[in-house]
């Protein structure tokens, strides 16, 4: 267990590099706004003004660098510490550069326009009036000339600006990210205090209290089912999923690093695909996409459909695989209930084929049901047909039942 004087020493280091985080937000958001004037043309006054404050806000960044640099102690703190400065130094020296190089670019471009009048201004005065025409040609050469620089220039300027701009937003990801880690850490300190201050209470009452679900996270049986990727298969993985992970995790990432774990094959390489997101959102998005690949009504009826209709020949006298088709039936008829599309089923032709699938002999004692119904009025339907499997299912489970009673059936 971590010291209290050495975890409270934590929390203070802790908290001047959030202070040196806030500067260097405010400093990313000054070079914004700088960005902004010289975009919209701003008086060279104004842009120069708001570089000034820069500066002073640059400068406190660097004094409170220097103040928090004797206080890091281990090694491995100030190792962290100072990449994470160097970089984020280098990209303010980096936009210092850029807004530096638009007040050159601007103090060039007024100097090439004071020359090109300066001389345009000196040779008119000397010249005479015979030459003048042959001079004017020349004059104006030289303007295009300066007019072609100047549009170059101009351009250059633009180019720098968007260089710039596009450098602040990656900055501005980077202070995102930067906040979310410092944010974690901070609930990972108030963690172990809150583990401390229980470990300490114990020693005081003996009396059992009932866990916090942010204390003690119920983590799932070794005999878990795991989701591959058969939509027949998605709502009971789901609702497991909610009921014993979710329910039971308040942290993002843990629910996250469990999809990870409780999915494989196609469902996995679904999943594996939002893991280089962060957690808050990698979570809900893998399971927005789960949901849609395999938790769509259609998707899912389609998926009863095709195993019906594919379902092997059944045996004469294999009461097993009698009874398992006749269980996926009823299930099938419960999933028809909610879902449109395995209205499907109830098409005569499809309830012919399912009856194919059925050992000869029971074939005449369908047709006798479809007789009867038919003589009371009613239509067949895919419940008829699911009952009379049942009910068939049930029958050949009848001898196992003498078998196992220790009496011999008599005929």
């Amino acid at each position: 267990m971590v010291p209290e004087q050495e975890h409270y020493r934590k929390k203070g280091q802790q908290y001047e590099f959030d202070k040196l985080t806030q500067s260097y937000g405010v400093l990313n958001r000054l070079s914004e706004n700088i960005i902004d004037l010289i975009s919209d043309k701003a008086p060279y006054d104004t842009i120069k003004g708001k570089y000034s404050i820069w500066m002073d806000k640059y400068e406190m960044f660097i004094e409170q660098h220097q103040n928090i640099m004797p206080k890091i102690g281990h090694e491995a703190d100030k190792e962290s510490y100072m990449m994470v400065f160097q970089e984020r130094d280098e990209s303010l020296r980096e936009i210092k550069r850029s807004i530096e190089n638009y007040f050159n670019a601007i103090r060039e471009e007024n100097k090439q326009t004071q020359r090109s009048r300066s001389v345009i201004s000196k040779r008119s005065s000397q010249l005479s009036r015979s030459s003048l025409s042959s001079l004017r040609l020349k004059e104006e050469q030289k303007r295009v000339e300066l007019e072609t620089k100047l549009a170059a220039l101009k351009r250059k300027k633009d180019i720098e600006l968007a260089k710039l701009k596009l450098k602040l937003e990656e900055e501005e990801l980077q202070l995102d990210t930067d906040i979310a880690i410092a944010d974690a850490k901070t609930k990972l300190l108030d963690k172990y205090e809150n583990l401390e201050l229980e470990s300490n209470s114990t020693h005081v009452s003996e009396v059992e209290s009932i866990p916090k679900k942010s204390d003690i996270v119920q983590k799932p049986a070794v005999n878990y089912n795991k989701f591959g990727g058969n939509p027949l298969e998605y709502r009971k993985f789901y609702r497991q999923f909610q009921a014993r992970i979710v329910a039971n995790t308040d942290n993002e990432e843990e629910k996250m690093t469990y999809l990870e774990q409780f999915t494989y094959g196609e469902a996995s390489k679904v999943v594996s695909g939002f893991s280089h997101l962060i957690g808050e959102h990698a979570y809900s998005a893998a399971i927005k996409q789960l949901e849609e690949r395999y938790g769509d009504t259609e998707v899912i009826a389609n998926a009863f459909i095709k195993r019906a209709l594919e379902w092997p020949t059944i045996q004469a006298g294999d009461s097993r695989s009698l009874d398992d088709f006749s269980l996926f039936l009823i299930e099938c008829e419960n999933a028809a209930a909610s879902m449109e599309a395995m209205r499907i089923l109830e098409y005569s032709e499809n309830i012919k084929r399912l009856m194919m699938k059925l050992p000869f002999y029971f074939h005449d004692r369908w047709r006798n049901v479809v007789m009867r119904t038919k003589e009371k009025k009613e239509s067949v339907t895919f419940t008829h047909f699911v009952q009379f499997v049942k009910q068939e299912a049930k029958k050949g489970q009848r001898p196992n039942l003498w078998k196992y009673s220790g009496f011999c059936k008599t005929e």
